[in-house]
Order: structure tokens, then sequence, then C-alpha cells
């Protein structure tokens, strides 16, 4: 008996079918993504989320390889829209090859958890679910967890928003975030979310007659068993027939959810989604008043937009008089005084300049902060700064170019075309689902005008290209919704021509083997998947997560520097395909270090800042926040030490080169300025510890550099050595004027001052004025024996 007629006959071998069902689970699993939290990590909402996605596709890539082995039917056939998928992840890696930074485009940052690898994984996905979500009823249920998941989601999000629930996992802002972390992703989740909910329960009751159109076949799914409805609304038996009862309040949660999140883009999404069904019904929509139906409710959705646009507030007036973060009071303060909007109208112009920069490809996935800080125009601190475009279509051009975004535009339209024809193709209650499918994917398409991809909703977009595909074989193959062709019979793959026989024979040589040899060889082919799958995730994943975990307490400004350096470098050597977001980090609160150290202490740090400065701008070289964060540490520095000058200039210099219009970047010329006239008008000072002798030289010297009061802090070693009455603070304070100990002659002042004959630590010296304490250059010396 071959693979297909035991499959016929419903004698599947236990350990395929065992397997069959492992992976299929393995999908639905990335569908509890929203939920993942992972508190013990920086960007817990992210880092968790993204990381739980790959191993499940990894591990269930493993199992799903092993199946198609196995189980020829299962095996993926040809599709347009699989090969626009691969087009497109093809030019991202080519991108992002020839882009500013190929680490950053392969794994993007702890904040995005992005990139080419993410990617991959998707493709990886899209080609998983749709080979074996293979009828209109995997799909049902495929989308029905995905309804649960939200419905959990959507009750955590409002019992925290109402003082139910208090919980760490939960973000807490003015509006709703739940699981998902920031107000504008769980929205965007609730609008896809509630869609497929919608449309599940539009395909229920149509299927049961409720609606116009009656189905001439529903589809019931493997071993399903359609149970009557008699005596009104009395039920009787069948588990599927429970669900509607639930789903409906689900999507009631949704919906209300989403409104408390203030998201303004949903609402777009929806109309487009909307007015997008509507269009297809007034077109090909079966009967006379479904078409006029189709007509007046896309007449409806035009008008209402018409009237949003000339009624509302293009100066955002009424964002100065909204008080609170509700949907109303968000709608009603959309226009260019709204932060956010203005905010992502600079960057959309900042990725459209740096677009006309490198037009092929662009500047490399996940780089779009490069390209922001280079071309973004001048604006007020509070904006906040964008390493995504917030619109898909613009992230795309700039980063992938116009390579890139036709590759992603053609994903898109072939995506359509199958769903087009799909809906032309069904009738009834499946028409209705399809139809409803496909305008969940134009909202997805319209919310992302203005939104970027993220863990929580990126799955939704890899499940609906998963849905074209499995739909676009189904045409092709002639099959109906249950996956049945014409003749009643499950439809077989067509045969691959040219070695399809040689294919036959190694099949049929295989199954004439000893059962022990088949199941050993099974069992090796599976250890080997195991360990090839366990090996992924190890690389991918746990370091990952470990990196993440590391930088969380290295954060912690209140713990020992040197705690906190230890738990940075850990992570950076976890991971290094990420670690140049903790050098960022550690770089920014290395700051305070010249404030602590001085000296040997402060060289020895500054050893340790410049050779990370080193590495991450050998993978990211035109990374402005990272010449940023080395600029602002040297120019503290400088003020211990004038040595440091030169590499405080040449990062200022470098990160204004880069980001010219940031206003942090454009602030680091005002701290240069102020740290080079520190050096203009210090000393050079010699300490003679033999001698106990501090000479100061100056040459030219003016009436500016004799006036102001020399600082001089003797730190003795032993505090004993120094009369209580001469400490102060832990030292021996010696200031003194120019007149006490200095000589000015022929335009050079000397000063020489004698030092105590106890054992000396270090001396803080310089000078500053009288009346403000403000310190004009101060230095700090140690004895170099």
């Amino acid at each position: 008996m071959t693979g297909q007629d035991a499959q016929r006959n419903g004698s599947l071998p236990a350990a395929q079918e065992t397997l069959l069902w492992a992976v299929r689970l393995g999908l639905a699993l990335t569908l509890a993504i929203p939920l993942v939290v992972t508190p013990g990590t920086i960007f817990p909402y992210v880092v968790g989320k993204a990381l739980f996605a790959r191993a499940i596709i990894e591990i269930t890539f493993a199992g799903w390889l092993m199946l198609i082995i196995c189980r020829r039917e299962y095996r993926p056939a040809w599709s347009w829209v699989m090969l626009a998928a691969t087009v497109w992840l093809a030019v991202a890696l080519i991108a992002g090859a020839t882009g500013v930074s190929f680490t950053r485009s392969l794994w993007s940052t702890y904040e995005r958890m992005q990139g080419v690898v993410d990617l991959a994984h998707w493709t990886a996905f899209i080609l998983m679910a749709a080979t074996l979500l293979r009828r209109h009823s995997d799909w049902r249920n495929f989308f029905r967890v995905n309804l649960a998941v939200c419905g959990v989601v959507a009750v955590l999000g409002l019992g925290q928003y109402y003082g139910l629930v208090n919980s760490a996992a939960l973000a807490a802002e003015g509006r709703i975030a739940s699981t998902l972390g920031n107000p504008t992703y769980l929205g965007a989740y609730m609008l896809l979310s509630a869609l497929l909910g919608i449309g599940l329960l539009c395909h229920f009751a149509a299927a049961k007659g409720w609606m116009g159109e009656m189905p001439g076949r529903v589809d019931q799914g493997e071993g399903g068993r359609r149970w009557p409805w008699r005596g009104g609304w009395r039920y009787r038996g069948g588990w599927r027939e429970l669900w509607p009862g639930l789903a409906a309040p689900v999507f009631l949660l949704a919906a209300w959810t989403m409104w408390l999140s203030g998201t303004r883009g949903v609402l777009a999404g929806l109309l487009a989604g909307v007015g997008a069904l509507a269009l297809a019904y007034a077109i090909w929509g079966t009967g006379r008043w479904v078409r006029v139906g189709g007509g007046v409710l896309l007449a409806v959705l035009i008008i209402l937009a018409a009237l949003f646009v000339l009624t509302g507030d293009p100066a955002g007036s009424a964002a100065r008089q909204a008080e609170t973060n509700t949907m109303a009071a968000r709608i009603a303060s959309v226009g260019t005084a709204d932060d956010s909007v203005r905010g992502r109208l600079i960057a959309i112009r900042a990725g459209i300049a740096a677009w006309r920069d490198a037009p092929l490809l662009g500047w490399g996935p996940e780089n779009f902060l490069i390209a922001w800080g280079r071309y973004v125009e001048p604006h007020p601190p509070g904006l906040q700064q964008f390493d995504q475009a917030h619109s898909k279509v613009v992230e795309v051009l700039a980063t992938v170019g116009t390579v890139g975004l036709l590759s992603y535009l053609a994903l898109w339209g072939v995506m359509a075309w199958v769903m087009l024809r799909a809906f032309r193709r069904a009738a009834g209650a499946d028409r209705l689902l399809i139809g409803v499918l496909g305008a969940t994917m134009v909202s997805y398409f319209a919310l992302h005008l203005s939104l970027f991809d993220t863990p929580g909703t990126v799955m939704l977009f890899a499940a609906f290209a998963a849905f074209a595909v499995s739909e676009e074989w189904r045409m092709r193959a002639g099959i109906q919704a249950d996956g049945k062709g014409s003749g009643g019979e499950p439809a077989a793959r067509p045969a691959a021509s040219g070695i399809a026989g040689r294919r036959h024979q190694l099949r049929q040589r295989w199954a004439q083997l000893p059962r022990s040899l088949r199941a050993a060889g099974a069992t090796g082919l599976a250890l080997l998947l195991a360990i090839l799958a366990a090996a992924t995730a190890l690389f991918s994943v746990v370091p990952i997560y470990a990196g993440a975990q590391s930088a969380l307490p290295a954060a912690n400004t209140a713990l020992p520097w040197t705690i906190q350096a230890g738990q940075y470098r850990w992570g950076m050597q976890a991971f290094p395909g990420l670690a140049n977001y903790l050098r960022i980090y550690f770089v920014g609160q290395a700051t305070v270090l010249p404030e602590e150290f001085g000296g040997p202490e402060l060289e020895q740090w500054s050893a340790v800042i410049g050779a990370l400065g080193q590495e991450g701008l050998a993978v990211e070289p035109e990374n402005w926040r990272l010449h940023t964060a080395l600029a602002r540490y040297y120019q503290a520095a400088v003020a211990r030490d004038p040595q440091y000058l030169e590499a405080a200039q040449r990062h200022t210099a470098a990160a204004l080169g880069l980001a010219p219009n940031v206003p942090a970047v454009a602030a680091l010329q005002t701290g240069l300025e102020r740290v080079q006239r520190q050096v203009a008008a210090s000393y050079d000072v010699a300490l003679d510890y033999d001698a106990k002798l501090l000479t100061y030289t100056k040459n030219p010297c003016g009436d500016e550099h004799i006036e102001p009061v020399f600082m001089l802090h003797i730190f003795p070693v032993d505090e004993r050595d120094v009369p209580a009455a001469q400490l102060e603070q832990g030292f021996d304070n010696r200031d003194f004027g120019f007149s006490n100990h200095g000589l000015r002659r022929d335009g050079e002042c000397v000063v020489q001052v004698e030092l105590p004959d106890y054992d000396i630590g270090h001396i803080e010296t310089g000078q500053y004025w009288f009346s403000s304490d403000d310190r004009i250059w101060q230095v700090s010396l140690y004895d170099e024996n």
C-alpha cells in the first residue's frame, strides 16, 4: 500500500501521523507569540517574542523536513507567492551585504529583533504552513487558535486598564498595551485578529444558512460531523459548534481593546479592509442585492473618509485641548502640530532623501537609523529618534532600495491576485471566508503604511502569505475547500516529470527493505534533524537571550561600575551579532568614569572604551549613535586629562558628519567648544615627586590666565599625615593666587609650589573663578613611579 493509499484508508502509520500533528502543533504555537513576555531581559516585549518564534520555527522545520521525506503529498508544489517571498528574502540579503552594516542587517537590534535572519524564519514558516494547512478547515482551526490568544491578550490588557489585574508582564501606560508592550502594536494586533474573528463567525453563519448566500458545499473538517439545529435555538451536540458563542464576546473584547489603545492607524486599516471587501462584492457578488449592498457600503465608507478629511483639524489645535489618551481625543488631535504625526512626516522625508542617495539596493535592512540621521531635517529636541520609518513602504524603499520595494510590492501583488481569483472561484460561505481574509490582508498593508512589522504582528503576515500559497496550489490542482478533487477523493500532487520514475523505484526499494532497517533509518534521520534543530537554536536563540538577560542588570546605574561593566562585557560576548547595542549603552554610561577615576585607572578604562569603540565601528562604521557616545565620553575625560582632546574632536566631527541635524549630536559641538576652551586656558603642569615641587607653565600668558584662583587639592596616602584642620573632604586644600607663587616675564607665566613631605596619593589642580567656583580647567596628577 502506498503512502497515499494509506492516507485514503485512514491508515497513516502511527509515527507519521504523530509527526504530522506535532508539526501542526508547532505552527499553532507561533500564534502564542503575543503572550510571551520576558521581564528578565532588556526590551521584554520584543526579545522574548522573537526568540520564542525562532525556536518554535526551527524545531518545527526539522520535523517538517522529516515529514516531507516520508510523505510525498506534503511536499511543496510550485507557487508564485512562494517564489515572490523567496525573492524578497534574497533581495533583502543582497541589500544587507551591500549596505552600511551587514551585521545589523542580519540580526537587527535587541529593540526590534527583525533583520534578514528573522525574515528567513518567517519564510520557512510560510512554506511549512502552506503545505500542512491545506484545507479551509485547517485554516479555520488555525485562526480560531489566534482568536483565543487574542481574547487572552485583550482580557489581560482590559484587566490592568481597569485595575483588576496587576502584573509586571503587562505594560503600564496611559493607553492600554497589555502583553504587546506598546499601544500601537496592540491596536494593530487587535484589529487584524478581530477581522479574522469576524470572518470565522460570518463563515459559520453562512454555512448554517443564516446569511444570504448558501454554500454549495461546506467543509466540515477532517473527520468532522454536522449536527443540526432543531427547535429554533435549541442546540444538539458537536463541539465545533460551541465556539461561535465564545468567539462573539472575544471579538467585542478585541474591538474595545483596540479602541482603548488609541491607535489611530487602525481606523485607516479598518476602512481600507472593509472597503476592499465591499468593492469585491459590488463587482463580483452573486445576486443583484449583494452587489448593491456592497456598492452602498463602499459609498458610505468613502463619504466617511471624505468627511474626516474635510472636517479634520489639520493644525492640530484640538491636541492642545485634549487631556486624555482616548481614541476620540487622539483622532481630534491629528495634525501637523501632533508630535507623532510630525515625527512620522519628518522620518518619511528623510527616508525618501536616503533612497535618492542609494536608489538601487538602499542602505541595508534595519539600517534606517543611519539613513535617518544623515538626512533628517532640523527639528526640536523633543521628537523621537527613528530607527524605523514608521511606514513599511518607506522603510523598504530606504533600506532595500528600488529593487527591494519592487520585490516587496510584487509579493503583495501576487498575494492579491491569488486571493482575488480564489474569491471569484469560491461560493457561499467559503467565498465569504476568503473575502474577509483578503480584506484583513488589505487592512494589514494599509495599517503598515504608518507602522512597521513587529514580532507580535509579523506572524499574521506570514499566515496570510501561507494561506495564499495554499490557495494558489488548491486552484492549480482543482481541489475544493475540503481538500478533495472533483471525483470526491483526496487529490494527489501532480507527479513530477523527468525523474519521477526513478523516485518511484527508490520508494519501492525502500519499501522492500526489512522493517527493522527502515525503522533504524527513520530513527537516525530523526536524531540527525533533532540535533541540527537543537544546534541552530543554541546558536541563534540561547546566546541572544543570555545577552539580553545580562544587559538588564548592567543598565542599573545604582550598581558599582565594575559590576555594570562585567555584565555588559558578558552580554557582548554572549552574542557578538547584537553586541553594538550594548556597546552604545556601555559607553553612554561610562561618561561618569572621569568624575570617579583619574590617572592610571582612567587610562585603563579609556583603553577599554577605545577598544569597544573600534570593535563597534568595525561592524557599523556609520553608526552615529556610537560616535556620539564616544564623543561624550572623551569630552568628559578631557576635564581630567587634556590628552583625550584629540579623540573627543575626532568622534565629535564624525558624529556631526553622519547626523548633523539630530539635536543630541548638534549639542556635541557646544560641549567640544567648552573643553577646547578649557585646554586652551590650562597650564602645562609638571610634578617632580622627588623634589616635592609642582611647576605650572603658560606661554603666552595674559591677564585672564593669572586672575583666576589656582585650585590645589592634595590627596594623602594616609590621612593621618595631615592635620585635621587642613583636611577638607579627604584632601589637603591648598588653593592659592598667582601672586603667592607665580612669576610673569616676557609673556610667560611660571608658578612653582612646594609640596608637603608626606606621601601623596594624587593631586587635583586647575583654576576657577572665586565668585562662582566654576572650573576653568582641571587636571589630575599621579606619581608615575
